[in-house]
């Protein structure tokens, strides 16, 4: 019996009967029969006045529910989803690369570390993007490097700034501008390679014409001490105090004529004729004749005198 149910996949049987009990044929031939005699002939067999009962059970999985992400069958876990596995469902597998070491293996499958990407996170972000999935997009300027995980841009030989946006001012070269050029004079060099013999654009040319032939200084425009703005601003104020001075020199200058004539005008007597001296008295020049309105004052003087 136990040999009959195992060839149909019987694992676990109970028989509550022990046996002998009824007739089993297997292929024609008797294979057990019962050992009770009939009570109406005692020459025949007959089988007991009892129930008999196979109880067959399926095998349990360990455990029952299979974590919870599986159903069972026959003692075995089938998992739900692509990537739990293992007897009891609570092993995650996201294939044998998983995630290379750049992400994290769930449910779902590999969530990539930022920078990386792929169902494996085997790919890096090219340059261009950034980020969580490289979902995010760079913006680096003139070839500059773009960091896979933060998005910094590392800028090429001859620029500098965050995003790599602005050349290297005249007179400077290198990595981020950080080297003076030296040349001799203090020339202009290449923003590259810091080399002195270039040809150089119409733009820089033109700069180059108005601060002369060579720079003064190798250095940026804040690290002169004022702006043109500035020197404008100073140039005419110093024009508006020349022009006030040459005004205060004009008006003392006619104030002086006039207190000049103010005093009037005096004779003139030769030192000889004080002295009595015989020569004839000269003839006052025409700015020398008498003025009338002072003779009368020295008239009227003199008469207070005698009164006195």
């Amino acid at each position: 019996m136990a040999d009959f149910l195992k060839e149909r996949g019987v694992v676990n049987a109970i028989n509550l009967d022990g046996g002998g009990s009824a007739t089993f044929v297997v292929n024609g031939s008797l294979a057990s029969y019962p050992s009770d005699h009939c009570v109406f002939d005692p020459t025949w067999r007959c089988p007991r006045s009892i129930s008999t009962v196979l109880c067959v059970h399926e095998p349990a999985c360990q455990p029952q529910n299979c974590s919870g992400r599986g159903h069972c069958v026959l003692g075995q876990c089938y998992c739900h989803g692509a990537f739990w596995s293992g007897p009891a469902c609570d092993v995650l597998d996201c294939g044998p690369s998983n995630c290379t070491l750049h992400g994290m293996c769930t449910e779902v499958g590999c969530v990539c570390d930022a920078g990386w990407t792929g169902e494996n996170c085997t790919q890096a972000c090219t340059n261009g993007s950034y980020g969580d999935s490289c979902a995010q997009k760079c913006l680096c300027r003139n070839n500059g490097k773009c960091d896979p995980v933060h998005g910094s841009c590392t800028c090429p030989v001859g620029f500098q700034g965050i995003f790599c946006e602005e050349a290297c001012p005249l007179g400077r070269y290198g990595p981020n501008c950080q080297h003076p050029c030296q040349c001799p004079n203090q020339c202009y060099c290449d923003r590259r390679t810091g080399s002195c013999n270039i040809s150089l654009d119409s733009t820089v040319l033109d700069k180059l014409s108005r601060a002369g032939p060579c720079l003064l200084q190798a250095t940026s425009k804040e690290e002169f001490l004022f702006s043109k703005k500035a020197w404008v601003a100073i140039s005419l104020g110093l024009l508006v105090l020349l022009l006030l001075s040459v005004l205060v020199n004009v008006r003392l200058a006619l104030r002086s004529t006039n207190k000049h004539h103010e005093h009037g005008q005096y004779i003139s007597v030769p030192l000889e004729e004080i002295n009595g001296g015989a020569k004839d008295r000269v003839l006052p020049a025409a700015w020398e004749e008498e003025d009338p309105t002072e003779a009368a004052w020295d008239t009227n003087l003199t008469e207070n005198v005698h009164l006195l």
